[in-house]
């Protein structure tokens, strides 16, 4: 019992320990929680602009994910045959369109709209039969076309391979920029906490001297210092989160329409981000508050 009991003695003596710190040092404490608010509120705005970055990209890229193979006017049915086994033997996709000639030229009337009747002096149908193959993944339409090289009764093949490869690379940058930039935030949420405890820990040197005078042990000296860098974290998580949820749900209402009658895509909804990045940013506060309480105490607690 004895052993359960001083552990649990322990945890709630620095968590009264780290209240009253808060309550001393209510300066500190709001420097430490504007400071860190102010950083997440920046890592927030890159976060969401790399998750709307992914999402658009991603939607383009549907719009392109698709492989036009027009067939030769006198393709015979085993080579039609051939190719769709080919592509479903290989799982390249996920669903594979016929088009006959016929259907071809009433697409063509609808496309010209009113100016279907130009179409009515055609001696013959000039558009081919098609197979319409909807890829399952993106990348692996360079790997598809080479396949279909392999086949007979193919006349030609559409893609947007240039479309393709420039989506993929923005979106691989976009994620590998943002992956750095939020890096880059980290790091400095931790320093300037850091640097912010620094000067509540300094003014409060000769508490943790006589600690140390009378015995006490390094991990109780931290203890509420720690607790009070992870309540300025969380603290600044929650507000955070307010005003990037507040700013984030008007530029939503305002803008999402707009962009998605300009270029037929949408910004993430506001509801699929609250989770996540509310989890995300209580983490970061918790981390960088802890880990900027741990380096502030270093020289202190040196032997």
């Amino acid at each position: 019992m004895d052993i359960m009991i001083k552990p649990l003695r322990q945890i709630r003596s620095i968590i009264k320990n780290g209240f009253r710190g808060l309550t001393r040092n209510k300066g500190a404490g709001f420097l430490s929680t504007a400071s860190i608010t102010a950083v997440l509120l920046l890592l927030g705005i890159v976060l969401l602009v790399v998750i709307n970055m992914s999402n658009i990209v991603e939607q383009s890229i549907k719009t392109f994910d698709q492989i036009v193979v027009f067939l030769v006017d006198d393709f015979t049915v085993d080579q039609y045959e051939a190719i769709v086994e080919g592509i479903k033997d290989k799982d390249y996709s996920s669903n594979i369109t016929f088009t006959d000639k016929e259907q071809a030229m009433e697409n063509a009337r609808e496309m010209f709209k009113d100016d279907g009747y130009i179409l009515n002096g055609l001696k013959t149908n000039p558009f081919p039969a098609s197979l319409n193959i909807e890829l399952k993944s993106i990348d692996q339409a360079d790997e598809v076309v080479n396949e279909l090289a392999n086949y007979q009764g193919i006349d030609k093949i559409n893609y947007h391979k240039a479309a393709i490869d420039k989506m993929i690379t923005v979106d691989r940058f976009t994620k590998i920029g943002g992956t750095v930039l939020v890096l880059i935030l980290i790091v400095v949420t931790i320093f300037i906490i850091s640097n912010t405890i620094k000067m509540a820990v300094s003014a409060r040197s000769s508490e943790v001297e006589i600690m140390r005078y009378i015995g006490a042990t390094d991990s109780f000296i931290k203890g509420p210092f720690i607790f009070e860098g992870m309540t300025f974290g969380v603290m600044a998580a929650i507000i955070s989160c307010v005003i990037m949820f507040i700013a984030y749900n008007v530029f939503y209402q305002n803008l999402n329409m707009a962009l998605y009658d300009f270029i037929s895509v949408s910004l993430v909804t506001p509801k699929q981000l609250y989770l996540d990045v509310s989890i995300i940013f209580v983490a970061i506060g918790l981390g960088v508050g802890a880990l900027g309480s741990l380096l502030s105490l270093r020289r202190y607690l040196k032997a």
